[in-house]
Parts: structure tokens; C-alpha cells; sequence
């Protein structure tokens, strides 16, 4: 993952040398020193790591950004290029956008966020990949267009860092929408996935929105095993696209359906086409948390993944709650509300120090797959009646008769739910596919999906390492949006597809798994024994002084401290309070 900046002067002057270095310094927190920096005329373009900014063969273009690329034999193809392989990621945008111009970005497929200068036509082109996973910040200030990767990059150039309270208080009360285009401070904008913008030294700043994911069209006599073979090709493609350029591979591997599916398929590929690379697999374990431990699972797994070398770390103390101990151990750019990072970490030090630099996951599977299809009712609209009778139990299992049909036939019905969900803008390719894959692209969109992202990208960065996502291939998820509903969940399975596209590579035991971890022991052992560190956060809140906490607040989230976590809606309320508190103190001090 590289960090990168750029600056451009709204009336044509020259780059301020000493805004420019701020803006350079800002990229500290990307975890690496070794930065280049280059000013021409109204233009300054940062980038951390070796290559820095590339220039086109004229000097006529220059890019900065974080871009890896999929599929770029067929880009290349398309720009009448030879030799891909001499080509880095950052010539191939380059060449697409002397083609393409702006347009060039509804060509590329990957993750990415970039900058490009045009010098012909003093135009600056930044430009976000459509599921949002690489991340952009930009300001207007000081008649300077101001884009980096890092909101500590453009505070320092903007030296503005006015908290943003209303971001602030929605985030406390569970709110995110404010995530899609803002940050926690109000001179720093967020530039919404799938968006770019167009700047010129004329003084024109437009963010212009691109491409939009949809659903692949199947054809109506498709089968069901053409999908499982259709399903199994993409998703190898996505895994192998996220192993190029990498001599260590490394996997975080619960046991579960997701990640044994990218171990399984990154063990399968490196044998078969790059011996040479070493495969890698990192996991936590809870010998005291039944509820939460998934050796048994882990073993089927290695056992069927010959020549990894697993990496196991005991995990039974790192709750939601372990990282208050220490809250000024590292300073974070945004709040952190996911509560688990002390988990992750220690696993993606561990990976960093073997030499890995990248880490594959299978996060995204469950938004992508809808990995809890029977705890909705409203999915019982997708259910022909042919099989209400085979499905109508697994739903009856979770909700009563009259949750069923209300949620499923009434609610919809009413006009302020369909307005509610109308904001949400889901293509009619995806609606026509049913109430599951409409979720699915609900979550994968949301603006909770997007801070997920921003706060795991995080993470790896301060560990020194990217994580890479298989399952965000953008043709494999349109392709899965396009699924038909026996192929997401039935007979009481979800994710068959999943199960059934993957038969071939799948240990039997995780393939016919379907017990689910989860992690309420462990936080609520977490709680007693970081109820100290807990409760001096609760002193002198810094939240309630600015007016988006109250009294009564307080008083709860003291009183769940002393007397324990009765259910799940006020354990997160109280993991937002203490990571927004944590987080304005460490401001304080940093």
C-alpha cells in the first residue's frame, strides 16, 4: 500500500515549496519515510516508496497513487500495448488516460486511487475505485486543491483541524451516512468510492461520480452447475490477481467458510504456477473461549494446504475492550468503532516481520454472499412458493408467524419505509434478483461497509502491510449479484454457492460447516477485566463537554460497566463511546 498526495493551485501561481513539504510530512503515518516529491509550476505530487511519481515518455502526464490493478492483460490489450509485463500499474493508468482521458477510470478494474496532472491542459484527474477500497481525502484551501491517502496529510497542509461535531455525534449515536463524504474534521472532505474529481487552474473543482456496480445477466436457462464453474473461475482469477508481485503470501485464516476458501485457493495456485512463493497463514486462537475457537476447523484446513506454514497466536485476552488499556499507544487519523483491533494486530505484525506485504482475507464474504439470509424475513419474498414449504421452517426458526409477514409482505407496503430504503439507490439489475442480492449490494455499498474498510486498511498500514480482498473483485461480485436465489441460500445452507463452486479445493468438514463463532464471551470477559481503564474514560468525557453525550448517557454506560452486557445494542453503544473518547484524547496529546 503506498501512500501518495497532490496539490494544485487554483489560479496557475506556483506550488508553495513549504506546503508542499507539509503535505509530504503528513504521509508519515503510512508507515514508511522514503518519499518523493515533485513540483512543476501550479502542481505538487507526492509519493512514499521506491518509484515515487511517474511521468508519461513526453513528461506530459504525471500520476501518483495506490493502485494495484486486475485483469491487466486485457487493458493492455485494449491500449495496443505489448510486453504487460514490463508495464507497472501506475503506466498502465497512465496510458489509459492519455487514451480515455477522465474516462479512463470506467475501463480499470482493482483497487485504486490515483492523481493525475495533465501539464497540457493544466487539469488535475483524481479518481477512487468503485467499491472504495483504497482511500481519498481532499480540501479546498488557500485557492489549492489539496487530495491525499491520508487525512493527517491534508490537515497538515490545510493546518485546519476543526472538529467536525455533527460527523462526530452521528458516529456516537450510530449513524454513519456522514461517513460517505466526510470526515472527523471539517476542513477535510472524503471523496466517495466510485467518484473522482476534475480540477483545472482556471479555478473549476468538480466531483464527478463514475461507474456504478450492477449484476451480471445470466442467461434464463442457466444451470446450476454452470454458475458453481463460472463462480469457482472468478474467484480463482481474483485470488491470483491478488498474489501477484508477492515472493510471501500471506492469508489470515480463521477456520471459517471465507477464509478457508482464499487459503485453499492461494495453496492451489502457488503450487501450480509459482512454486517458488512461500504460502503463509496467520491465525488467532481461543483455547478459553469455546464459543469463539475454531482449531478443529484450522486443522482440517492446514491438513488440506500441504507445505504452509501456519502461524498461531493465542487470542483469549484481546476483546473489544483490551486496547483501552494504553490509549496512547498509536494515534489513529479517524475514530476507531470496529473495537477489535488488538486481535488483528499482533497477527499482521507477525506477518510483517516474516516478510509478507501483502495479506489476503475473506472479509466481504457475508455482505457479498448474504452469509445470514434466514435472519431476514423479508427474504422469504424471494421464495417461490413451489419451496415455502422446505424454507418456511429455517425462517420459523428465528422469528414468529407475525414478524415473518409483517416484515416480509406489510412493511414494505408502507411509503416511509420504501422512501427509506429508496435512498440507497440499488440498480434494477440487482432489484430484479430479489430481496437477498438487493441486500447484499446494500451492505457492500453502505457507508458502515466503506468505514470498515477505511479502519482495516488502517490497521495494516500501521502494521506495515496492505490487506488485499478476493472477494472485492469487482466481476465476481457483480457476477454473484446477478446469482439467482437458490444458488445464495436454501434447504436452511447459506453461501452455497460458495460451498458448492469450491467442492474441488474445500476440506470436507469446512464445506458442510454450519456452526458459527462468535465473540460475546470473550468481550464479556473483556469488560471485567478492563473495567478500570473503562471507567476512566468514563471520567471527564470529553463527548459530554462538547454536548454529544449526556448524563444520562454517562449513567448507562457506567451502569453496563458494573453490572454487565444485557444484549447487543448496548455493548456497541458502549464500544462507540469509548473509541470516540479514546480517540479525542489521543488528539489532545498527539
Amino acid at each position: 500500500m503506498v501512500g501518495f498526495a497532490a496539490m494544485l493551485s487554483l489560479d496557475a501561481s506556483p506550488v508553495n515549496p513549504e506546503l508542499l513539504q507539509s503535505l509530504a510530512i503528513g504521509l508519515r503515518q503510512q508507515g514508511r519515510c522514503d518519499r518523493s516529491t515533485i513540483a512543476r509550476g501550479p502542481v505538487g505530487l507526492v509519493e512514499v516508496g521506491d518509484a515515487g511519481p511517474t511521468a508519461s515518455a513526453d513528461g506530459a502526464e504525471w500520476v501518483v497513487g495506490d493502485i494495484r490493478l486486475d485483469r491487466r492483460e486485457e487493458i493492455v490489450g485494449l491500449l495496443g500495448l505489448r510486453r504487460e509485463r514490463d508495464l507497472t500499474d501506475h503506466d498502465i493508468v497512465l496510458e489509459s488516460y492519455r487514451k480515455w482521458g477522465p474516462d479512463a477510470v470506467a475501463k480499470l478494474t482493482g483497487d485504486f486511487a490515483f492523481a493525475v496532472y495533465d501539464a497540457g491542459r493544466r487539469r488535475l484527474f483524481v479518481a477512487r475505485d468503485v467499491l472504495g477500497v483504497r482511500q481519498l481525502f481532499y480540501a479546498v484551501s488557500g485557492g489549492m486543491l489539496i487530495v491525499a491517502s491520508s487525512v493527517n496529510a491534508v490537515l497538515a497542509a490545510t493546518g485546519d483541524s476543526t472538529l467536525n461535531l455533527p460527523f462526530l455525534g452521528d458516529l456516537y449515536r450510530g449513524r454513519d451516512r456522514r461517513w460517505v463524504g466526510e470526515t472527523p474534521f471539517r476542513s477535510v472532505s472524503r471523496l466517495p468510492a466510485g467518484h473522482g474529481i476534475v480540477a483545472t487552474c482556471q479555478g473549476n473543482v468538480a466531483v464527478r461520480r463514475g461507474d456504478r456496480l450492477s449484476a451480471k445477466s445470466l442467461p434464463g436457462d442457466v444451470t446450476d452447475r454452470e454458475c458453481f464453474e463460472q463462480f469457482a473461475e472468478l474467484f480463482s482469477r481474483s485470488v491470483e490477481d491478488r498474489c501477484r508481485g508477492l515472493s510471501h503470501v500471506g492469508v489470515l485464516l480463521s477456520g471459517g467458510l471465507d477464509s478457508s476458501a482464499v487459503a485453499c485457493q492461494a495453496s492451489k495456485l502457488l503450487d501450480a504456477r509459482v512454486p517458488s512463493a512461500r504460502l503463509r497463514t496467520y491465525s488467532a486462537t481461543f483455547a478459553r473461549t469455546p464459543t469463539a475457537d475454531e482449531r478443529d476447523y484450522l486443522g482440517s484446513v492446514l491438513e488440506a494446504c500441504p507445505g504452509v506454514v501456519s502461524t498461531v497466536i493465542p487470542a483469549d485476552d484481546t476483546s473489544c475492550f483490551s486496547h483501552f488499556r494504553e490509549i496512547r499507544s498509536w494515534v489513529w487519523d479517524e475514530p476507531d468503532v470496529r473495537g477489535n483491533r488488538m486481535m488483528a494486530l499482533p497477527l499482521l505484525e507477525a506477518a510483517r516481520r516474516d516478510g509478507c506485504g501483502a495479506m489476503l482475507t475473506g472479509h466481504w464474504s457475508d455482505e457479498l454472499l448474504d452469509g445470514h439470509p434466514y435472519d431476514r424475513p423479508e427474504n422469504l419474498r424471494d421464495v417461490p412458493w413451489a419451496d415455502m414449504k422446505k424454507e418456511w421452517p429455517h425462517f420459523k426458526r428465528r422469528h414468529t408467524l407475525a414478524r415473518m409477514v409483517s416484515q416480509a409482505y406489510l412493511r414494505p407496503l408502507v411509503r416511509a419505509v420504501r422512501r427509506a430504503e429508496g435512498r440507497v439507490r440499488v440498480p434494477s439489475a440487482v432489484r430484479r434478483r430479489g430481496r437477498s442480492a438487493t441486500e447484499s449490494y446494500r451492505q457492500l455499498t453502505s457507508p458502515r461497509a466503506h468505514m470498515l474498510l477505511n479502519q482495516l486498511t488502517t490497521l495494516a498500514q500501521h502494521a506495515g502491510l496492505e490487506l488485499r480482498f478476493p472477494f472485492l473483485d469487482r466481476r465476481l461480485v457483480e457476477f454473484t449479484l446477478g446469482l439467482p436465489r437458490r444458488l445464495r441460500f436454501r434447504d436452511g445452507i447459506f453461501k452455497e454457492i460458495l460451498r458448492q463452486g469450491l467442492a474441488t479445493i474445500y476440506p470436507e468438514a469446512i464445506r458442510t460447516r454450519v456452526r458459527r463463532s462468535h465473540f460475546s464471551e470473550l468481550d464479556a470477559r473483556g469488560l471485567v477485566d478492563e473495567r478500570e481503564a473503562i471507567r476512566s474514560l468514563l471520567k471527564g468525557s470529553r463527548l459530554r463537554e462538547m454536548g454529544l453525550a449526556t448524563d444520562r448517557d454517562i449513567r448507562m454506560h457506567r451502569g453496563l460497566v458494573d453490572d454487565g452486557l444485557p444484549y447487543f445494542s448496548t455493548y456497541a453503544s458502549l464500544c462507540r463511546f469509548l473509541s470516540l473518547e479514546a480517540w479525542l484524547r489521543q488528539r489532545e496529546t498527539s
